[in-house]
């Protein structure tokens, strides 16, 4: 039995990627990756752990006297400690440093989901963001203790794991613009996603896109090894169309290289030097099934003509639910595909994924085991 982890993170609808200030001039920034978490810039913030913020009393008092700790912390006067009594703080008002401050508070502790993901940029541009990944559900508030900033006054926030980096430099434009500005907690728009999602994931889906990530370890690569990898992508684009439309033909490899497939054609995104990778994208699920058909052509070759015959290949996806529907329609699509091209197509097929495999190291999502 041959089993195939497609491993692709499967994206709900819902989910969001923030951006997250790492203090006032970025001064925390290396306490966020040091421990893991993210946290807003006030001391002395106490709300509970496991209730939710709506349910939380004194949000407004609770800033007032954040603020007032801060401004002492940083030496704005010579005035005694201000009081630590959230009772002192009684009037509550909401200027718009408060509203901006509770409006962080809720991107924190309410809005960014278990799953959800986080960037957290340095100040300067040759230094790397980083891509955490939220652990855990928003009331899971923890403490944290800043002493070089503010003595023993707790901070609070949430834990994240970090799956991804990219020095700030390189970063979109609109994400840029965006960190320039006085924001503490924002969503970032779903135009710039694509290029957060292809640094932290190999393969995925989302909002009925799929997306596999090829990555290319050796430093020389050549107009050869690029036709020999697309010629591929294009094989299975060609006989995913004909399959899922039902056509009654088959594309041989070397015919298939040269049609345009439509929108089952991916798109293609590539940096190949001094490695890189290379990126396909599509409404349809050709990624998938290519990143399927490529590890299987290069990691068990022609003899998966005759497993597939046999009923011997299991595909599935350690990172979704074992009855999630996509997995089915890439088992369905890939094995079809084998068969189809019949045991010296689908050699033809290996030994093309071998050579493109041998001479640049590329390597999809998806993961063989015998």
């Amino acid at each position: 039995m041959v089993f195939v982890d497609i491993n692709t993170r499967i994206l709900p609808r819902d989910h969001e990627i923030f951006f997250a200030r790492p203090g006032s001039g970025y001064r925390l920034y290396p306490d966020f990756i040091e421990n893991e978490m993210i946290f807003i810039d006030l001391p002395g913030l106490n709300l509970t752990p496991d209730i939710p913020l709506s349910q939380q009393s004194g949000i407004n008092q609770q800033i007032h006297r954040s603020r007032a700790l801060k401004s002492w912390y940083r030496g704005k006067g010579d005035s005694p400690k201000p009081s630590v009594e959230v009772g002192d703080y009684s009037k509550g008002i909401e200027d718009a440093g408060v509203s901006q401050l509770r409006s962080a508070l809720t991107g924190y502790f309410h809005r960014a989901k278990k799953g959800d993901l986080v960037l957290v940029a340095p100040a300067a541009y040759s230094f790397p963001a980083f891509i955490g990944e939220f652990t855990e559900e928003p009331t899971a508030i923890v403490d944290i203790n800043v002493p070089r900033f503010y003595g023993e006054e707790n901070l609070q926030g949430r834990r994240v794991k970090w799956i991804g980096k990219i020095e700030k430099r390189f970063l979109d434009r609109t994400i840029l613009d965006i960190i320039s500005k006085p924001n503490i907690f924002v969503t970032l728009p779903r135009s710039v996603r694509r290029e957060i999602y292809d640094l932290v994931y190999n393969g995925y889906t989302f909002d009925g896109d799929f997306s596999a990530r090829f990555d290319v370890t050796e430093d020389d690569f050549k107009t050869y090894d690029d036709f020999l990898i697309q010629s591929f992508f294009n094989f299975v684009a060609a006989n995913t169309k004909a399959i899922a439309e039902g056509e009654d033909v088959y594309h041989s490899y070397r015919d298939a290289a040269f049609i345009d497939a439509g929108p089952y054609t991916p798109e293609l995104r590539t940096d190949v030097s001094s490695p890189g990778f290379l990126n396909i994208y599509s409404s349809k699920i050709t990624p998938l099934v290519a990143a399927v058909l490529f590890a299987l052509a290069v990691n068990y070759g022609p003899d998966a003509f005759s497993a597939a015959e046999a009923g011997l290949i299991r595909i599935g996806n350690s990172q979704a639910p074992a009855d999630d529907a996509c997995v089915a329609d890439i088992q369905a699509q890939a094995l079809a595909q084998i068969k189809l091209s019949g045991a010296i197509g689908w050699a033809e097929a290996c030994d093309k994924a071998r050579q493109a495999a041998g001479r640049t190291g590329i390597k999809g999502p998806a993961k063989v085991a015998r």
